[in-house]
């Protein structure tokens, strides 16, 4: 069903309406609540979370509204709080979205995106990355990692990020579209984690990637093998049986902003039997 919007802004969905309504009460609801509580300034995502009584928000939506449409709703939320007066409630909505009552459990999330309004903003993108790190049933099928490329990329990304985010695609065996963008693509460890256990993946982005070079392609193909000695040194270990767990599932290969060089091209073409689309060059 379409609903037109008057003054000529286009068509939406009923469904797209419904959602931008519930996500304005919520705001609503987090900010009356932001209103009444004692505290000026808050360094601590949990204790912040305690103190807008997040649990008894995510009690009130699973009671009122189906799992899919909670989570539609909670996307949305955390896309529209990026910027303005909301932008303090993006961690509202990104930890509802995904531990909901504090079980931590996460089975019902699917999709999850680091929107770019994180770009510049380290202790959020920890906080997110602490967050889907916790859950015990991670069901991800699409992970956007967009803000690592988006306008530029992070400014900095530390040790603590850099392992964090290893650990959440380790745990995303499930991933069937990955977006790694900037600084995310060009951590090897990261590459080798998704292509030692994402068996089913069928799309990887990596636009916008200049660190991503042809040391990066032999360690997504297999070709190359970290292996770490000690806190300090890893080593690139060559194999001579390359392995790829999505092998023979990855359809479309985005590459475009990346500096590879054309026998990487055809290594990748190689390694993936059934690739559909490998795009390259600039965007």
């Amino acid at each position: 069903m379409i609903m037109r919007e008057p003054r000529g802004r286009g068509e939406r969905t009923l469904l797209r309406l419904c959602e931008e309504a519930v996500v304005e009460r919520l705001c609503e609801v987090l900010q009356r609540r932001k209103a009444g509580t004692s505290m000026n300034w808050v360094l601590d995502h949990r204790e912040w979370s305690r103190a807008m009584r997040l649990r008894e928000t995510a009690a009130a939506l699973r009671a009122q509204v189906p799992a899919r449409l909670a989570q539609a709703v909670l996307r949305e939320g955390v896309s529209a709080t990026g910027r303005g007066a909301n932008r303090d409630l993006q961690a509202c909505f990104f930890e509802l979205m995904v531990e909901g009552d504090g079980g931590g459990r996460g089975s019902e999330v699917t999709e999850v995106s680091l929107p770019s309004s994180l770009r510049r903003d380290e202790v959020s993108r920890l906080f997110f990355l602490e967050t889907l790190a916790r859950m015990e049933e991670n069901r991800l099928s699409v992970l956007n990692l967009g803000c690592y490329g988006d306008a530029g990329g992070v400014f900095y990304m530390s040790d603590r990020e850099r392992e964090l985010l290893c650990s959440v695609l380790g745990a995303s065996r499930r991933l069937v579209c990955l977006h790694l963008h900037g600084e995310s693509a060009s951590i090897e460890q990261g590459l080798q984690t998704i292509a030692e256990g994402c068996r089913e993946l069928k799309v990887l982005d990596l636009r916008n990637s200049p660190g991503f070079s042809d040391d990066h392609v032999a360690v997504l193909v297999g070709e190359v093998r970290l292996v770490r000695k000690n806190a300090h040194l890893v080593m690139r270990k060559k194999q001579s049986n390359p392995h790829c767990a999505f092998k023979n599932s990855l359809a479309v290969l985005d590459l475009r902003g990346c500096r590879i060089s054309p026998s990487s091209i055809d290594k990748v073409k190689r390694s993936f039997p059934n690739l559909r689309q490998v795009l390259f060059g600039r965007e």
